[in-house]
């Protein structure tokens, strides 16, 4: 990768770092529209003084959270704290309920934490006085802690702060969006390989191992450090495994690393190009039902995006291909494709993958959206004019490679070079598009 993609790509990182994570909200108010899960109501109210003592601590989100995730812990008046404990409410997913705090006057706060039905964590800080007539007069003297304070775990050494949250999250970005690359450029080769002979190419086919083996690896840390970030002080990694597999997201992220891990196997250990591009692709459409896709329209968004994430795996999977396909076939290596032939099929399949990723684009916009403002005004807004931006570039690519590059591939070998020089900077605006689209599946969408 060039110097000019690496800074797009570091450049995305700090973007999408600077704004997503954990999503830090005290009480029902955040500081700016979001779409992630939000505490609507609880007992007691933010902000409130209570008469009497508690019987329960109650929690109401504006959507489903995970009770096995979720944590709620009480800071009394003289600063000591206490874990409650928390369970789901019955057919009422977006409730949490948890044990009520020991009553004592004065002022005090409840820190919850949870994970939403799209596999982000949202936390917050619930200040409120206690007044309760028959127990010992408030404690004035007692300095209130401030908001800022660590949401998880206040006597715990845990890494919440928002550097190490950064720090979390840029890694996630790159290692899953390194992986999703892998993924798609897996999924895209072995969909050339079907019914031809492309893959029986020893440079193609060792790309396609390549990248089959790297999408096991990298999807498989990427869920790994999904799992460290959900991970509740105390609870170890099995039991955090558990309670994330009963979540949607989790369910999702670890599909996709077996049938990616499957297709890789099913590859390189048999030859079975069907079969791997089966799994392959399921892998890719698995992937895009998780995330906002998850909650917001779903029965538009899912198969939007799974389309969406199939035609890119076209696009990237043709790019690579005219990377590492040989100018001139070697001795004894002869599949019967010339270069001029192969590219022929990818302009073709990347012109009709074009379309498919412009129209599911555009429906995914007007779903998550308000207005075309938001573009301008929320971090991800300015995301989407970067993807946009990048598939503009990629478009462009495109028609320039079928109606100048590869006509002049009849008339010379240096069209050969020229062709392999542009697709190869095609690849570089793929890497930075896809670490784009993964940092917009960590930021919230905005709202009115």
């Amino acid at each position: 990768m060039n110097r000019t993609a690496a800074a797009a790509a570091a450049a995305i990182l700090a973007l999408a770092a600077g704004s997503t994570g954990v999503q830090r909200v005290s009480g029902a108010a955040t500081p700016g529209p979001v779409l992630h899960t939000e505490l609507e109501e609880s007992t007691p109210a933010r902000d409130t003084t209570i008469t009497t003592a508690l019987e329960n601590v109650v929690l109401i989100f504006s959507g489903p959270v995970e009770a096995g995730l979720s944590r709620v812990r009480w800071v009394g008046p003289a600063g000591d704290t206490l874990t409650l404990e928390v369970s789901a409410v019955p057919d009422r997913p977006h409730v949490l309920i948890a044990d009520a705090p020991p009553a004592a006057n004065g002022p005090q706060r409840l820190l919850w934490l949870t994970v939403s039905a799209d596999g982000h964590q949202v936390s917050g800080v619930i200040p409120f006085m206690a007044d309760i007539p028959g127990l010992a007069a408030p404690d004035t003297t007692t300095t209130p802690i401030a908001d800022s304070a660590d949401p998880v775990a206040p006597d715990e050494a845990v890494p919440t702060s928002g550097q190490d949250d950064s720090v979390s999250l840029s890694a996630r970005l790159a290692v899953g969006g390194l992986g999703l690359v892998c993924l798609l450029g897996f999924a895209g080769l072995l969909w050339f390989g079907l019914g031809t002979t492309i893959l029986d190419e020893p440079r193609s086919h060792r790309l396609a191992s390549i990248l089959g083996l790297g999408a096991a690896i990298l999807l498989s840390l990427d869920f790994m450090l999904w799992l460290w970030e959900l991970r509740l002080p105390g609870v170890d990694t099995a039991r955090t495994f558990q309670a994330a597999m009963g979540t949607r997201s989790g369910v999702v992220e670890a599909s996709r690393v077996v049938l990616a891990a499957a297709a890789c196997l099913a590859f390189t250990g048999t030859r079975g190009v069907r079969l791997g591009a089966l799994l392959a692709m399921l892998a890719v459409v698995v992937g895009a039902l998780g995330g906002h896709q998850a909650s917001i329209q779903p029965l538009i968004s899912l198969p939007a995006n799974g389309l969406h994430l199939g035609a890119a795996a076209v696009w990237t999977g043709g790019v690579l291909l005219l990377g590492v396909w040989p100018s001139r076939t070697e001795p004894g290596t002869d599949v019967g494709w010339t270069f001029e032939r192969v590219a022929l099929r990818v302009s073709s399949a990347a012109l009709l993958a074009s379309v498919t990723i412009l129209v599911t684009a555009v429906v995914q916009d007007l779903i998550y959206l308000p207005s075309l403002a938001a573009l301008f005004t929320s971090t991800y807004g300015n995301l989407l004019i970067a993807k946009s931006a990048g598939f503009a570039a990629l478009v462009g690519f495109g028609a320039y490679n079928r109606l100048r590059l590869i006509p002049a591939l009849r008339e010379s070998r240096e069209g050969h070079a020229a062709l392999r020089r542009s697709v190869r900077l095609e690849l570089l605006v793929v890497v930075v598009v896809v670490l784009v689209a993964v940092a917009l599946a960590q930021v919230p969408p905005p709202v009115e």
